[in-house]
């Protein structure tokens, strides 16, 4: 220790460029600190890199969510740095799991863009900003005359002495209440735990300089309880805005509903605007949508919905008052310089053995096992646990992570009350059992394994093992979703599912049913396509139908094409619950997979895309890039879009004026 600090080795894994002003700034800091920069692409190194030998050397890897396979990969880890806020993502991986390797996260560095977000859409709805940017886009000098300009005259208002309700006071929380405490309002917390001390409600986490509420002494008044009544006391404390920055957790999935949307509007009779930056899945969406069309609620801005993205004939989309943005809330140039901060305060932390900062307590697999103790080992906030627990990391049984051993540091729980499976017999034997089961293998008969049929039964079996893996995978693995796809299989494979949903005139979800009604499904237990919305999540192929453009559906503002919902019923009544054959071409970047279809009718197999374009509702897909038409259909497409047009069929028969083509709407709306 006397030579200076331990030469640590950062490994850095991200799908973008190399920040090297940054990463300058870094090694000026700390220059024994190595750092390896290696950026990827959908998930592989891009260029000649072996990620898993410097997994091996790491002692710090910062990345997004990329992690080795196993905790056995990264011997020296030190700690985990994600860019992100959550680790949603990663929270049944082996290295959160079955590890005691410190995580941590860059949670702190999202308030100022997220309370900007708040702020700016919440006045725009209070303002009627939103409104007005509609008749500029329509040159209109002002809005309704009469009573009903007076009427909207006086629904404008400002937020001096306003309440702003805000769910969950973390680090989004209190820089929102900064900013609405700077233009006059009241803030009301709502927490789970009381904070009933100065103490209490510090900030103990990063801060972005200059931010928050690091004392906590910006709310007026502060509510706490996990309970329905602790809530419905929150919310009848007459807010005129309720910003929801919760976690997503199964206690508050469904958590505002029809029957909290009540309390608000008792409360305040003028309605109350909901804001919503955290998940979709905390408010109950179809009770969102009445509570707005029926005045229950005066607006709603929305980060967030469920699902993602929000489907266009979604009934929130045109939902009164409602704004809708798709989870950009948190976006800004300064997010990366932001959360290469929370790295470095942590890198300087760790070189003078400090606790981390945001660090997450890991939850092994021992402890999933009982909740009670898992929740008493999450609470635990002692530093004497805390030095327990950072002890019994290092501490190794035969080699192995002594899991068990660190919950009996933890807890005082004897070994004996675990059992024999928990790995904690008496350790000082232990080393005697291994040298004598060492002796029984050495006088083991090994010349069995040299025989040449013992040998060539092992090679056949492997060969058909791997053979069998192989088949597998290429044609009876599952695939969840478009990203979930081999690259090796554009342009060469075809895959078999259900269509579940449809999009517009020109897409659809697919269930993916390798094998078929041959491979059990349909028929089988286990092997039934999902009915319900919530059991279909992330689980379905979005699909976009190859070399053809249908007319487009009213969304972000833009109106309608004619034939637009025309060509919807049609798809929906042609493929939706039907078996459906898609070749694959390429992937586009609205994650979806670009395919020609296929469906069974009438006992005839049918291209999807060719009778869309002999009914007349959708045109040859025309652009300067990407347009990929299944092997010998381009010739095919065109002449059936001229024979439709010749017909005068779908929106080929359009009176009075020339036909604007989907892709000339799209140049005019300036759509991708």
């Amino acid at each position: 220790m006397g030579g200076g600090p331990d030469k640590e080795h950062l490994l850095i894994v991200l799908d973008l460029p190399r920040p090297d002003s940054i990463l300058s700034r870094l090694q000026q800091k700390f220059p024994h600190v190595q750092v390896t920069y290696v950026q990827t692409e959908r998930g592989k190194p891009k260029g000649d890199v072996d990620l898993h030998a410097l997994y091996k050397t790491a002692t710090i890897l910062a990345t997004f969510g990329g992690l080795p396979d196993r905790p056995e990969d990264v011997p020296n880890l030190k700690f985990v740095h994600f860019f992100s806020a959550g680790i949603d993502t990663v929270i049944s991986h082996p290295l959160y799991t079955h590890s005691t390797i410190p995580l941590t996260t860059s949670s702190g560095i999202h308030g100022p863009p997220i309370a900007e977000w708040i702020i700016s859409h919440t006045l725009g709805l209070s303002r009627h900003i939103f409104t007005t940017h509609e008749w500029q886009a329509h040159h209109q000098w002002g809005g309704p005359t009469g009573a009903a300009g007076r009427e909207f005259q006086a629904s404008v208002s400002d937020w001096v002495g306003k309440r702003v309700g805000i769910a969950g006071y973390g680090s989004i929380g209190r820089q929102v209440a900064r900013v609405f405490v700077a233009v006059g309002a009241q803030v009301v917390a709502y927490t789970a735990s009381p904070r009933p001390t100065p103490d209490s409600r510090r900030d103990k986490g990063y801060i972005v300089p200059g931010t928050g509420d690091p004392d906590g002494s910006f709310p007026s008044e502060w509510y706490s309880g996990t309970s329905k009544e602790s809530l419905h006391a929150f919310l009848r404390a007459g807010l005129d805005a309720l910003v929801i920055s919760l976690p997503l957790t199964p206690a508050t999935t469904n958590l505002v509903g029809k029957e909290e949307f009540d309390v608000l509007r008792a409360a305040n009779s003028a309605g109350t605007l909901l804001v919503n930056i955290s998940r979709g899945k905390i408010v109950n969406q179809p009770d969102l949508v009445a509570a707005l069309n029926s005045g229950v609620l005066g607006g709603a801005a929305l980060d967030v919905t469920e699902p993602e993205p929000l489907p266009k004939d979604d009934p929130l989309w045109e939902a009164k008052n409602a704004v809708i943005t798709p989870h950009i809330s948190a976006a800004g140039r300064e997010y990366f310089g932001r959360a290469y901060d929370v790295l470095i305060a942590n890198l300087d932390r760790l070189a003078n053995g400090q606790e981390l900062i945001n660090e997450l307590r890991s939850c092994p697999s021992e402890l999933q096992q009982d909740k009670s103790w898992y929740e008493r080992l999450s609470d635990a906030s002692t530093p004497e646990i805390r030095s327990t627990a950072k002890a019994t990391q290092e501490f190794k049984v035969n080699g192995h992570s002594a899991l068990s051993v660190r919950i009996i540091a933890v807890t005082g729980v004897p070994h004996g009350f675990l059992g024999p499976s928990s790995g904690l017999h008496d350790i000082g034997s232990s080393k005697g059992r291994h040298n004598q089961a060492v002796k029984n293998h050495d006088r083991a008969d090994r010349n069995v394994f040299a025989e040449p049929q013992t040998m060539l039964a092992a090679v056949a079996l492997s060969a058909a093992f791997l053979g069998g893996r192989r088949v597998y995978i290429n044609y009876f693995r599952r695939v969840a979703e478009a990203k979930d796809i081999n690259g090796a299989w554009l342009q060469k494979r075809s895959l078999l599912g259900t269509v579940t949903s449809v999009g517009d005139g020109d897409n659809f979800r697919m269930y993916h049913t390798p094998g078929g009604r041959l491979a059990g499904w349909g028929w089988l237990p286990g092997r039934r396509v999902p009915k319900e919305k919530g059991q279909l999540k992330r689980k379905t192929i979005h699909v976009r139908i190859a070399g053809i453009d249908a007319p487009e559906l009213a969304h972000f503002g833009k109106p309608a094409q004619p034939y637009g919902r025309e060509a919807l019923n049609w798809l929906t009544s042609y493929v939706l619950h039907r078996r459906v054959r898609v070749y694959v071409h390429q992937t586009d970047q609205y994650q979806r997979v670009v395919a020609t279809a296929y469906v069974w009718r009438f006992f005839l197999r049918r291209d999807v895309g060719l009778e869309m374009l002999r009914v007349g509702l959708a045109t040859v897909y025309e652009a300067k890039t990407g347009v990929v038409f299944g092997p010998g259909l381009e010739p095919k497409y065109r002449q059936a879009e001229a024979w439709a047009k010749a017909k005068r069929r779908g929106m080929w028969a359009i009176k009075g004026g020339r036909l604007e083509t989907p892709r000339e709407y799209k140049n005019k709306h300036a759509s991708p």
